[in-house]
């Protein structure tokens, strides 16, 4: 059910018939260097498997493994890797959880199996050169070393950072210089949109606005049947009936009074009516220069024709 075993410093030798347990500690320590989990592992009736190694990293410079896997470095490193029965799998770096990767990468620095069929640590130049540096006692100048070499990457990166963020900051510019142009051209002043929506409105419908006030001009005074000719016949029938009934000259008062009214909107209408033309010409500018207006405003995600002279404003400071 548990099994504890301390490796001490200097050469160890693990013997036994076969079928004595050799390969228990293998595949457990296998399993801390992140090879693939088999839940056959598991102790029939367990829930999961623990396997637990315990490392004194002190003297082998792993500190910037460390940092750049952004977990907590301590001399004594704690490598887990937990099995469960459902099949999933999670490794553990003191206590922090990690991916198999990171794991795996963590562990070929800790241990080297030398089997048959597998690459060596050996091969590997990093590993070679930890070894020389451990042999030559480089302790004291590798760390120096590597705070040069952190503190180097850290400027570089943030040169990158910073000219990365310059060549940001132009095409910024050049951009907000492109829309400030582009608003500027044009020529946006306050109240205009309202006022050529009107002006839209009347141009769309101004053969209509025109016959209906033609037509109400006639109502008024045409010759025949025009309410401005009968009241003006009604007054000279009132006016030769005052002589004979009084009464009728308070009629005729009212009458005149809504004649003269009458007749002043009446010119009015007519001036209006002579006024009103359909203008092709006009109606497509006035539609062309709403369409800008309209266009811009969606694309600066506004509402007014004031938001985009306010934004103009802004692109200048």
């Amino acid at each position: 059910e548990q099994l504890d075993i301390n490796f001490e410093s200097g050469f160890s030798v693990i013997t036994g018939e076969t079928g004595a347990g050799k390969s228990i500690i293998l595949g457990a320590v296998g399993l801390l260097l992140g090879q693939r989990a088999d839940i056959k592992a598991i102790r029939q009736g367990a829930a999961k498997c623990v396997i637990e190694a315990c490392f004194d990293v002190s003297a082998y410079q792993m500190r910037s493994f460390f940092e750049e896997n952004e977990l907590e470095y301590d001399d004594e490193c704690i490598l887990r890797r937990e099995l469960q029965s459902s099949g999933k799998s999670r490794a553990f770096v003191n206590d922090v959880p990690v991916s198999l990767v990171q794991m795996k990468e963590l562990g070929e620095q800790l241990i080297d199996i030398h089997s048959q069929h597998q690459n060596l640590l050996l091969n590997k130049e990093g590993f070679q050169l930890s070894v020389l540096d451990i042999l030559a006692h480089n302790g004291e100048a590798l760390e120096h070393y590597g705070d040069a070499y952190t503190e180097w990457k850290r400027t570089e990166k943030e040169l990158t950072g910073l000219i990365a963020q310059a060549e940001q900051d132009r095409a910024d510019e050049e951009y907000i210089r492109f829309q400030l142009e582009q608003l500027d051209e044009a020529g946006l002043t306050s109240g205009e949109q309202d006022s050529l929506e009107k002006e839209m409105k009347l141009l769309a419908h101004a053969e209509e606005i025109k016959a209906g006030l033609y037509r109400v001009e006639q109502i008024l005074m045409a010759d025949e049947g025009g309410l401005l000719p009968k009241l003006k016949e009604s007054l000279i029938v009132l006016s030769g009936l005052q002589k004979i009934y009084s009464p009728v000259k308070e009629f005729a008062k009212r009458i005149e009074s809504c004649y003269v009214e009458l007749k002043d909107q009446a010119q009015e209408i007519g001036s209006q009516c002579e006024r009103t033309e359909f203008n092709p010409v006009r109606l497509e500018e006035v539609n062309e220069r709403l369409n800008l207006i309209n266009s811009l405003q969606q694309k600066h995600r506004v509402q007014t024709v004031e938001e985009l002279i306010s934004l103009a404003e802004d692109y200048r400071k």
